[in-house]
């Protein structure tokens, strides 16, 4: 989920009735399930559109990554959210051009 999203989700959540959050406050956001290879095809794409040059990717498990990644769930359900209004980004590639649109609007305003 990109920070966009979660950002979106908060206020949604700060301004939303409180008797439809009910008792239990806790909520599950919204995300996408993507695999390494998908993002990195993703950013490929949307850098040649740009125009980027991107470096060097190397997909190589890192252990210690692994050993994170693997206490995570695989999947999860958040329909208490969507009722909510809270959505996931569409794609790999949204999230990409989110974070430099707003990278470019910080390096326009130093």
């Amino acid at each position: 989920m990109s920070y966009r999203k979660v950002v979106e989700a908060f206020i949604l959540a700060m301004e939303c009735d409180g008797e439809a959050l009910g008792d239990d406050r806790v909520l599950t956001l919204p995300s996408r399930q993507y695999f390494v290879q998908d993002m990195i095809l993703a950013l490929e794409r949307v850098a040649e559109q740009k125009g980027i040059t991107l470096g060097k990717i190397i997909d190589q498990p890192d252990p210690l990554v692994i050993k994170v990644v693997e206490g995570w769930p695989i999947g999860t359900e958040s329909k208490r959210a969507e009722a909510l209004g809270m959505t996931a980004d569409s794609s790999v590639e949204e999230v990409i051009e989110a974070y430099l649109e707003d990278s470019q609007e910080v390096r326009d305003q130093s």
